[in-house]
C-alpha cells in the first residue's frame, strides 16, 4: 500500500495516484456525450437521446423544428463539427426544420463530431427526429 497525504491506495489502483491526476475528467470530455432531440409543439418537449418523434395533430406548428442537442459533456471547451450546415462550430445546439410525414416531411438525422479542445479526444454521435400525422 502506497500512502499519499491522508488516503491509501493498494497497488493498481491509479484512481488517487497524483502522476494521473485528471486523466479520468480528461478521458469523460467527451466519452459520456450523446445527441438529444426533440421536435418543438405545443406540447412539453423533452430531450431524449439517439431519436425522438412528435405526432402532429390540428393546432400544432406545421413546419416546426427538430431541436438537436449534445448532452452528457463535462464542463470544459468543445468544438462542434455538425453534418447540418448553418449550425454552430462554437455551440452545443442546433436546429432543423422538420414536416409532418404527410405534407412531404422526412424523418431528419444530424450528427455532430465534438471535439474536446485540451485533449484531442473526438467522438461523433447522432439523432434522427420524426414529426408523424397523428390526424390523418
Amino acid at each position: 500500500m502506497i500512502a499519499l497525504g491522508s488516503a491509501c491506495v493498494e497497488p493498481g489502483d491509479e484512481s488517487l495516484d497524483p502522476s494521473t491526476e485528471g486523466t479520468t475528467e480528461q478521458t469523460l470530455g467527451v466519452s459520456n456525450a450523446t445527441l438529444a432531440c426533440y421536435v418543438d409543439t405545443t406540447a412539453f418537449d423533452r430531450l431524449t437521446s439517439g431519436y425522438c418523434v412528435s405526432v402532429w395533430m390540428p393546432g400544432q406548428p406545421n413546419p416546426t423544428s427538430a431541436h438537436f442537442e449534445v448532452v452528457g459533456l463535462t464542463s470544459g471547451s468543445y468544438t462542434f463539427t455538425w453534418s447540418s450546415s448553418g449550425c454552430s462550430s462554437t455551440s452545443y445546439w442546433c436546429n432543423r426544420t422538420i414536416r409532418k410525414d404527410t405534407s412531404g416531411g422526412q424523418p431528419v438525422t444530424t450528427s455532430v463530431t465534438i471535439r474536446d479542445n485540451a485533449t484531442g479526444a473526438t467522438k461523433t454521435v447522432s439523432a434522427t427526429a420524426e414529426y408523424i400525422d397523428g390526424w390523418n
